[in-house]
This record gives structure tokens, sequence and C-alpha cells, in this order.
């Protein structure tokens, strides 16, 4: 049966001119919170964070999270996913037996509790290249299928996870360079109260939280858009991340999520 498969790619609305000026972008905190219910853009890299609010019949995710200098801090590195109901929303979807999933030649055979997931290699092709996919959630429904382009795993250069670096307004961050990603680097700071004792006691008592999205070209930059309300002399935790999202949606009205996200985070003191 033929089937009708449409790729979105999730982010911020307010960037949708990135791709085409291929400018540095930014966003702001309130941002993080939108629950717009549709996709709006090639470039909304921040939904990823609420991945999104739209019913889906299904979720799965390609991931890997470590800190910067991961050579000494190993990496998370794993694909996860659910087949579910639609009607159902948030934390408590619950997880159904699915009829077939499978990863190029491999299927995944679910737990118990009716989850798919594999441990990834961090050193395994998939990384930067495009995977097969295909899913069928019962015998009688179609299986879909798509091709998905996993980002590359992200390497910061230069630094290491110690904790004690300084970082500072136009200072830079060293990356690695996917060339095929043309949705760029999402890039967050957030300064939290509870790791900022003499601050928080200051008066600084606030969660702040800036992000941007900036093209993807090795040179992260520090801007005054993501230091904004930052307080001088504080410690922040800065995470970079790579991310791709596709909904495929199948002739009978089932819609389901596949993404990736590869993002590290480490913890810089500010001048």
């Amino acid at each position: 049966m033929n089937t009708n498969i449409k790729s979105l790619s999730i982010g911020l609305a307010s960037l949708l001119l990135f791709l085409a000026s291929c400018r540095k972008s930014k966003s702001n905190t309130d941002d993080l919170n939108n629950n717009n219910t549709e996709l709006k853009s090639d470039v909304e890299l921040l939904k990823l964070y609420n991945f999104t609010s739209t019913p889906l019949d299904g979720k799965f995710s390609f991931n890997s999270t470590g800190y910067f200098g991961s050579q000494s801090f190993s990496r998370s590195n794993n694909f996860s996913g659910t087949f579910h109901n639609s009607a159902h929303m948030g934390n408590a979807q619950p997880a159904q037996r699915g009829n077939l999933l499978k990863l190029g030649s491999e299927i995944i055979v679910p737990t118990v509790d009716n989850i798919y997931e594999k441990p990834l290699e961090q050193n395994a092709p998939i990384w930067g290249s495009t995977m097969p996919i295909s899913l069928q959630a019962t015998s009688s429904s179609p299986v879909l299928t798509s091709n998905f382009r996993i980002p590359k795993l992200l390497i910061v250069e230069g630094h290491n996870p110690n904790f004690t670096q300084t970082l500072g307004l136009n200072g830079k961050i060293r990356t690695n360079v996917d060339n095929e990603n043309a949705k760029g680097v999402l890039i967050t700071i957030e300064y939290q109260p509870a790791y900022n004792d003499s601050l928080r006691l200051a008066g600084y008592t606030e969660t702040v939280r800036n992000a941007e999205v900036q093209k993807d070209d090795g040179s992260i930059e520090m801007t005054a858009n993501l230091f904004q309300n930052i307080p001088n002399k504080c410690s922040y935790k800065v995470t970079v991340g790579r991310v791709n999202f596709q909904i495929i949606e199948s002739t009978d009205g089932k819609k389901y999520g596949v993404y990736a996200y590869v993002y590290l985070s480490n913890f810089y003191n500010k001048p």
C-alpha cells in the first residue's frame, strides 16, 4: 500500500529566515515553553525539548548525550521508542506492542514493557548518515518506510570537562562540522541559582535560560543575546546540540515521530 510520508523538522518559528540567510539567529526564553500544536518551520529546533504537542501514535529517537571532552566522560548513545495511542498525551502514554520496527536490515524486538531500544556505539557509522526506517503498528496496518538522516556526533575542541574554565562575551566554542546539517547548531546557556549561592543570596534567584541557533561552521560565538540577564561572576551551563526530526504519516491517518538529538554540556564561569 502506498503511504504518504511527510517530513518536518523541529525548532523555532522565529528563526524562519535562518536557512535562507545563514546568519546567526536568536531566540528567547519564552520560546522554550512555546506550546504551539504545529511545527511551523524547518528550523524550529528548540521544540525538540518539548518534542511536539501534536498527537502522535509513536515516538522513536536516536540520541547521544555527554559532556565536553567526552573522551574522558563517556557519552550515552541509544535508540529508543514506543508505539502508542495518539489519544493519550503527556507522560502517561501507555506503550503498545507494534508489529514491526526495523532499522536498516535489523529488526528491533521490544522489551516486555513494549519499549523498542538499542544501545548505539559511539564509533558506529550511523552518526552523520542516513538510516532506512520501517515501522508497522499492527499486522493490518501499512508498512511505513523512510530514510532519516542522523546528525554527526558533536566534538568540542580545546575544552575539557573540569568545570573551572572561564568563557565570556565574544568567546568561541570550537566544534567539528557537519556539512550536511542545514539546521544549524543549537546553543543554550543557563544560569541556575542553586549553583551560585552568593549570587542567589544577593538577589539573583531566578533561573535564566537563553538560546540561539548558529550556523554549523565549527565556531560557536558567545553573543550578547546568549548572556542576556545572566549575572557576572556566575557559574553557568552551556549545551550545544544538533537535531533532526521527521513525522511519518500513514494513509490511515496515523502519525509517527522519528527524531535525533546529539548534544554536549559543560559548566563555565562568566567573567
